[in-house]
């Protein structure tokens, strides 16, 4: 299993709304606090807002907020978001069909579902609240006004 580059983007952007003091931002700025191209910004805001994770705001001095509290926001729930389920081997999709087993899951699959949901159990654990906001501080970045 990868995170990909998208649900990373997902998590810095997350992050940055996490951490904005206005309790909103505008995509540009989003983009470049989370030092993300503009264009993956919106497109990843765009999934976001459908997953109800963010919301946008319209109108003059819009932008975006989130729609749900950072303490609620799991790392898991925002890669299942971009990417999908999370199984670390193929043998653990739904439908899938072994070739070494027939009516009961063999001790292989057993054991990698076991290791599966322990990943998704630590991922699971992790919310928006719990991350550190010092990246605002860094030079390249400006701190949302």
């Amino acid at each position: 299993m990868r995170i990909t580059q998208e649900a990373d983007y997902a998590f810095r952007i997350v992050r940055c709304l996490a951490a904005s003091t206005q309790g909103k931002m505008g995509s540009l700025e989003i983009s470049e606090c989370a030092g993300i191209p503009h264009r993956f910004t919106f497109k990843i805001l765009r999934k976001l807002t459908h997953a109800k994770i963010t919301e946008s705001i319209r109108g003059k001095g819009g932008g975006y907020r989130l729609a749900k509290e950072p303490a609620t926001i799991t790392l898991l729930e925002l890669v299942e978001i971009i990417d999908g389920p999370v199984y670390i081997n193929k043998c653990l999709e739904p439908g899938y069909e072994c070739s070494m087993h027939t009516d009961t899951l063999c001790s292989l699959h057993r054991r990698i579902g076991q290791i599966s949901e322990t990943i998704r159990d630590e991922m699971r654990k992790v919310t928006f609240d719990m991350l550190d906001t010092s990246f605002l501080e860094e030079p390249r970045l400006k701190k949302p006004e």
